[in-house]
């Protein structure tokens, strides 16, 4: 039987392998046991995470003047001016900067009539 540096990978061969098994046998069983868990791992962090990353490229790619953002700094203010790769934001009255599209994490979530 194969050693194996890993505890629980070897607990699991140990536990399912037979004393004639061959090497390809022990290791189709052990990807038997582990190839669920990398699947649902695989669509409960990546596929959410791509969705998400997918959503704010296009949120930065179409932003124009007027939108209010907010800044993953947390910084909160409205577009002026928009360029190739920043864009101008109003902070204040008389106060603008002028920072990268990257930067932008989402529109202003329009305030709530009560």
């Amino acid at each position: 039987m194969a050693t194996f540096s890993i505890p629980a990978v070897s607990l699991a061969l140990a536990q399912v392998s037979q004393p004639g098994d061959s090497a390809l046998a022990q290791f189709v069983k052990l990807l038997a046991l582990w190839g669920p868990i990398i699947v649902i791992i695989y669509f409960f962090l990546v596929v959410p995470q791509q969705r998400q990353r997918k959503r704010v490229e296009q949120l930065q790619n179409a932003l124009k003047a007027g939108d209010k953002v907010v800044l993953t700094c947390g910084i909160y203010g409205t577009i002026v001016g928009v360029e190739n790769d920043t864009v101008q934001l109003r902070v204040a009255e008389q106060m603008r900067i002028r920072v990268s599209k990257q930067s932008v994490a989402s529109l202003q979530a329009e305030p709530k009539e009560s």
